[in-house]
C-alpha cells in the first residue's frame, strides 16, 4: 500500500472481498460495505467495479474520484486516489484560488481549524474532468444509504449525496437507495453516543453542532441498522 492516500489499488479491496467470502461464518451473498468521507468514495467506487457488494453504507460520500492527498513540495505531482489494473483513474484535481490559499495560511498562521469546503466547491467549476471523475453509482449491484450533514464544512457531502441520488435516478437504478441528510450536522457522523463537543482535529474543520452531530450520530446509527436489516436480513 502506497504511504500517502494516492493511488490505493482498488484490487486491495478486492483481495479483502475474496477472504471475507471464504469466511464459514459469512453468507458470501450478503456483503456491505461502509465508508466515511474517502472511506465513503472508496465504498462507492468497489461496489461500483465489483458486483460481489451487496449493499453500501456512505456517510459524508464523495460523488466523485477525487484528487489523492499527500502531495508534498518534493512531489508535487497530482494523482489519483486509486487505481484499477494499474491505471489511475479519472480524477477531479485541486487548484483552488488565490483566495483560498490565503485563507489557508491565515488559518495555520492563527492556529484555526480550515474548512476545506470552499475548495472542493471551487473544484467543481472544472468542467474538464469533472464528467469522467464522476463514480458510476448505477453499476453498483445492491441498495445504497446515503449519510451526510448539511453543515459539513470539510466538503459539501450533502450536495455531493444529492448528486448520487440525482445519477442513481438518471439510471434508473433498479434498487432501493435513500440519502438522509441532517441539519446543524457536520462531517464527521460517525458512532453514536461518543463527544460530539469536538468540531475540529488534526487542523481540520469538520462543522456542525454538538448537538445537531449528536443526533445525527445517533439516528443515522438507527438508520443504518434498519437499512441492513432489511437489505440482508
Amino acid at each position: 500500500m502506497p504511504a500517502r492516500l494516492q493511488e490505493i489499488p482498488l484490487e486491495y479491496f478486492k483481495k479483502a472481498i475474496n477472504w471475507l467470502r471464504t469466511q464459514p461464518e459469512v453468507q458470501p451473498k450478503k456483503i456491505a460495505i461502509i465508508g466515511l468521507s474517502k472511506g465513503a468514495e472508496a465504498a462507492l467506487l468497489v461496489a461500483a467495479t465489483y458486483p460481489e457488494i451487496n449493499a453500501v453504507i456512505a456517510y459524508a460520500p464523495s460523488a466523485l474520484i477525487h484528487q489523492g492527498l499527500g502531495a508534498t513540495n518534493e512531489d508535487p505531482r497530482e494523482r489519483s486516489s486509486w487505481t484499477y489494473r494499474g491505471q489511475q483513474l479519472p480524477f477531479l484535481p485541486y487548484h483552488p484560488s488565490a483566495a483560498f490559499v490565503e485563507y489557508i495560511q491565515h488559518q495555520r498562521q492563527a492556529q484555526a481549524p480550515v474548512a476545506f469546503r470552499r475548495a472542493y466547491m471551487e473544484s467543481l467549476q472544472n468542467q474538464i474532468y469533472l464528467e469522467q471523475a464522476r463514480i458510476p453509482v448505477e453499476k453498483i449491484r445492491g441498495p445504497i444509504l446515503i449519510i451526510s450533514g448539511q453543515e459539513d464544512l470539510m466538503w459539501p457531502s450533502t450536495l455531493f449525496g444529492d448528486m448520487i441520488e440525482e445519477r442513481l435516478n438518471n439510471h434508473y437504478h433498479p434498487y432501493p437507495h435513500q440519502h438522509i441528510s441532517y441539519a446543524d450536522a457536520g462531517h464527521k457522523i460517525g458512532y453514536p453516543y461518543l463527544p460530539t463537543t469536538i468540531a475540529h482535529a488534526r487542523g481540520n474543520a469538520y462543522g456542525g453542532t454538538p448537538e445537531g452531530n449528536a443526533y445525527a450520530t445517533e439516528h443515522a446509527w438507527q438508520a443504518l441498522l434498519t437499512f441492513l436489516k432489511q437489505t440482508l436480513a
